[in-house]
């Protein structure tokens, strides 16, 4: 699956923040800031049943 989507990469760092947070959330893409530690933890729940690109 990373291989198909190895271009979406390139389309997302030019996308429109809202088109990002939309692909974000289709893949089940969970980002939470800490700024007391200043890292950011990254959850997926890839279920291909729901995937929607």
């Amino acid at each position: 699956m990373s291989t198909s989507l190895g271009s979406i990469r390139d389309v997302l760092a030019d996308a429109e923040p809202q088109d990002k947070a939309d692909v974000y959330q289709n893949l089940g893409l969970k980002l939470t800031y800490d700024p007391a530690t200043q890292l950011v933890r990254a959850e997926a729940q890839l279920d291909p049943h729901k995937l929607r690109l």
